[in-house]
């Protein structure tokens, strides 16, 4: 990525990070209750194959793969953890 398509989409990316940041001090704050943090997980994974494709439906860049990789990538997230929590 450029500086120059950073720049385009900083408002993008950085609702991202908060969203995944968010996520993440939840996660931390429900340390001892796993399935609540299941919920959180699923939760962030769906907020961000969401917020992505909707992203790339703004700027007219989205395709069958684009929306297939990032469900693939929500998905994975979720495998992981649950073997992680296992």
């Amino acid at each position: 990525m450029t500086k120059k398509h950073i720049k385009n989409h900083i408002k993008y990316y950085s609702t991202l990070a908060v969203m995944q940041i968010a996520g993440l001090a939840l996660l931390i704050l429900l340390y001892d209750k796993r399935d609540l943090q299941m919920l959180v997980v699923i939760m962030i994974s769906a907020a961000y194959a969401s917020w992505a494709i909707a992203h790339h439906y703004i700027h007219h860049s989205l395709n069958t793969k684009i929306v297939l990789e990032y469900v693939m990538f929500g998905i994975f997230g979720i495998i992981v953890t649950l073997l992680y929590f296992k």
